[in-house]
Parts: structure tokens; C-alpha cells; sequence
């Protein structure tokens, strides 16, 4: 493995469901802790999506170094073994520069690959989106914190339609244009906030119903996030409620965490 996995160099990591917010979270620590974000979101890797992923902002990537988006396209595969071979290296050259690495997403299986050191028997870490056997453990990496933010239902659902309402007024409709005049075909790209304007365009619904879809979708893959993050393998998971106090949160890191 490439990972040192005894180290005993700080590693954060914040978890929740979408549109908890988990990345401004993890911004205002980044600048209190001199941090760098490492991105745990599947859909942001993407290089071609952006509107629809709801990306970090040109002006909060000036303020703190993001890793991990915009890092490969729609047309490579990519999977598990991947994530985890570059989140390492990362997490070294973070600390080289004597920096706190930040992890930060909902993809509950690329944050555990690397928390929990998965192994990965016999992958080359070629180009492949399949993976084969995974070796997990429940050992936690030394030196590892966990928060997760709590969200309401009501709280969450009200976020999730003010999230998608931002979407359409930024022109995710013209990003899904641009990418169909590219050559990417909708029904091959099984993401959330462009899969459903496939039938759009083919005239068999109308917006406010793409507007519907992309809800009752984000909410159904919060609920799996949800379920992933509340299960009996993430007892190690520090729990605060979304509308957190920062010093109090300040104070469970300097607390729990050796920086």
C-alpha cells in the first residue's frame, strides 16, 4: 500500500447527506486550520459537469486549494481503487506541506476506502470501472476525526428545492445542451440533475416536471446517504446539528484531533 497507514498525521473528514452543508463546513475549518480540501463526491471528479453538481465557486477555490474535481471526464471510467491510490498521495503531499487534509462528500464507499485503509487485491488501478474483491476492515486511521452533520427532514427538503430552483436559474438547461451538442448521451450518464431531461428533450415533459424529477431524486439519494453514514459501521462518526455553532466545533477538533 502507499499509504502510511500508522502515521500519526491529522486527517478530517466531514460527512452528511447532499445539500447539508458539508463544504462550507469544511471551507471555515480550512481557513482556521490552514487545511486543504480533498473532494469525497463522485459527480464532482467530473470535468464537463459543473451547474448540475454544484461545484465550488471560482471564488472559494482562490481562498483554499481544492483536490480531487474536474479531474477526469464523463467518457473515462473510474472507480473505488482509484480514488483511493490518489486520496493517499494527496493526504501526503497535504501534510508535506505541513497542511490539514479535509475530506469532504457524500460518497460513503471512497471516504471508507480511505478512513478504514481498504485493500484491493491484484487491481492494476488501470482505467477499469469494475474493481473486483475490496478488503475492508472496521480500524479507523490513526489520528482521524469524523463529523457528520444532522439535517432535519423539513430543513433538508427545503434545502434540496432552493439547491435545484439555483440549478435552473444558473442554466443547467444550457450545460445539458452543451453537452448533448458534445456527444455525451443523456441516458448514459447516470447523474443526478442531468438524467432527468432526457424525456425534456424529447418532448414527453416540461420543465417544472424536470424540476420535480431532480428533487424526488436528490431526496431519494439523500436518504441513502443518510442510511450509509447512520449504519453500525460509522460509529466513529462525531454528530452536530446543520445549524452547528463553529467554535463548538473548533473546540471538538482541537479536542479530538492532534494538529
Amino acid at each position: 500500500m502507499d499509504y502510511n497507514y500508522s502515521s500519526n498525521k491529522p486527517l478530517l473528514v466531514i460527512v452528511g447527506e447532499t445539500t447539508s452543508g458539508k463544504t462550507n463546513l469544511a471551507h471555515q475549518l480550512a481557513i482556521k486550520f490552514h487545511g486543504e480540501i480533498i473532494n469525497a463526491d463522485s459527480t464532482l471528479l467530473r470535468k464537463e459537469l459543473s451547474i448540475g453538481t454544484d461545484k465550488p465557486s471560482k471564488s472559494l477555490m482562490e481562498q483554499v486549494n481544492y483536490h480531487m474535481i474536474n479531474l477526469i471526464s464523463l467518457k473515462d471510467d473510474f472507480n473505488v481503487a482509484q480514488y483511493k491510490k490518489l486520496v493517499d498521495k494527496k493526504i501526503n503531499d497535504i501534510h508535506s506541506r505541513n497542511k490539514l487534509p479535509i475530506i469532504v462528500g457524500g460518497s460513503g464507499l471512497y471516504i471508507n476506502s480511505v478512513i478504514y485503509n481498504y485493500d484491493f487485491p491484484n487491481h492494476n488501478y488501470q482505467n477499469k470501472g469494475v474493481i473486483g474483491h475490496i478488503d475492508t476492515n472496521n480500524i479507523l486511521r490513526e489520528n482521524t476525526l469524523l463529523i457528520g452533520i444532522r439535517i432535519s427532514r423539513e430543513e433538508l427538503s427545503s434545502n434540496i428545492k432552493a439547491r435545484v430552483d439555483l440549478m435552473l436559474n444558473s442554466g443547467l438547461e444550457q450545460e445539458v445542451k452543451n453537452l448533448i451538442s458534445q456527444g455525451f448521451a443523456l441516458e448514459k450518464i447516470n447523474i443526478i440533475g442531468y438524467k432527468e431531461w432526457k424525456e425534456f428533450f424529447n418532448n414527453q415533459i416540461n420543465l417544472e416536471e424536470v424540476k420535480k424529477n431532480i428533487i424526488k431524486h436528490t431526496k431519494e439519494l439523500a436518504k441513502k446517504q443518510r442510511t450509509w453514514f447512520s449504519n453500525k459501521n460509522n460509529n466513529d462518526i462525531f454528530w452536530v446539528d446543520y445549524r452547528y455553532n463553529l467554535d463548538e466545533i473548533v473546540e471538538l477538533i482541537t479536542t479530538n484531533l492532534k494538529i
